[in-house]
């Protein structure tokens, strides 16, 4: 076991942050915390590095109680890397010796030793002389990651490290970070509020709702493909809602039946359906009359607003097709949800979570 957090419960003030959150991360695992800003994500990081102490439940690192009522190890003791946003390097020392902080229990020479490793593993060992100042982004964000390596910890805690960087920077470098972590064999927690970036990173995703209630849990593929929680599918894209009453197996809606099999008659259900869940037919016969509101190509897809035109409501849908389409074009288009990338939730469970 490289991580546990067990029943912690948190509060600051009369604000209940975490009344009883439990999750483990397993020695070379890498498990992400999704979910919005201020749903307490930073502050279960800040628990786990032992910078903040929960008011119940206890912290195991590998097997070693690290805190609970009786005790409570400092950062400094409990071998774990910490990674921020800001990369907190300290501008008045060497990237060599920003590597070199934390092994000071080193011998001189297995020092130099391991910090020239650690450098040439994050691909920075020809900038050991450099200061902070001089580097780029990701050339900072590979010094932290080379410091947070450097004295070998058992738990690798990284909060949103790469959303200093602009995006081609950030997708090389996170999959630099991921290779190495893996490389490495730690065990390690991020903290994200970017779905593309946790879906990449992890190996389990917990996502959390605004109130900081872990709403599902499971592989980047379970949580997209198969959300358990209307909010855990809108945090992965642009959705688009329909409520219906189920009826013989099936909901219809004004963009075609969508299945609904042992669901009772007269349950009403709200739909939920992401932008790439609708097709477009500009030649057929299938789907429903729709009028185009505005279509934006955006490279090598189009992002297009529409109305069904038999709508009484005039409900505004969202979609992405492939290629190019004229915001005014010239023949009829019909459009159609794909029942199989649908997913359907009771009204009763469609709320805050």
């Amino acid at each position: 076991m490289g991580l546990g957090l067990e029943h912690i419960r948190h509060a600051y003030g009369d604000h209940l942050v975490f009344p009883d959150f439990s999750f483990d991360i397993a020695a070379g695992e890498i498990v992400c915390l999704l979910g919005p800003s201020g749903c307490g994500k930073t502050t279960l990081l800040r628990i786990a590095a032992g910078l903040e102490r929960q008011q119940a439940g206890r912290v195991r690192l590998a097997e070693r109680i690290v805190s609970d009522d009786t005790r409570h190890l400092p950062p400094e003791a409990r071998n774990v890397g910490l990674m921020f946003q800001d990369y907190a390097l300290f501008p008045h020392l060497d990237v060599a010796g920003n590597v070199a902080f934390g092994l000071a229990h080193l011998s001189a020479a297995d020092r130099a030793a391991r910090v020239a490793e650690t450098l040439a593993q994050v691909g920075m060992g020809d900038r050991a002389k450099a200061f902070p100042h001089t580097l780029s982004g990701g050339q900072q964000q590979r010094v932290a990651l080379a410091r947070a390596l450097a004295p070998k910890p058992a738990v690798m805690l990284l909060d949103e490290p790469f959303s200093g960087l602009d995006q081609y920077i950030r997708i090389q470098v996170r999959e630099e970070t991921l290779s190495i972590l893996k490389e490495s064999g730690v065990a390690t927690l991020l903290v994200t509020h970017h779905p593309e970036e946790g879906m990449f990173m992890a190996d389990r995703i917990l996502v959390m709702g605004p109130t900081g209630r872990v709403l599902q849990e499971g592989t980047p593929n379970e949580v997209y493909s198969a959300p358990a929680h209307p909010y855990v599918a809108s945090f992965f894209g642009q959705i688009n809602r329909i409520e219906g009453v189920a009826q013989g197996g099936r909901v219809e809606t004004v963009l075609g039946a969508v299945p609904v099999p042992g669901w009772a008659d007269g349950c009403r259900v709200e739909i939920v359906f992401r932008d790439d869940a609708i097709d477009l037919n500009p030649t057929g016969t299938a789907g429903c009359p729709i009028e185009i509101v505005d279509a934006r190509t955006l490279g090598r897809y189009s992002f297009v607003k529409f109305r069904a035109k038999q709508d009484d409501k005039q409900a505004v849908f969202r979609c992405r097709v492939p290629g190019t389409l004229a915001a005014s074009p010239s023949q009829d288009i019909r459009a159609a949800i794909r029942p199989e990338d649908a997913f359907v939730y009771r009204m009763d469970d469609f709320r805050e979570p």
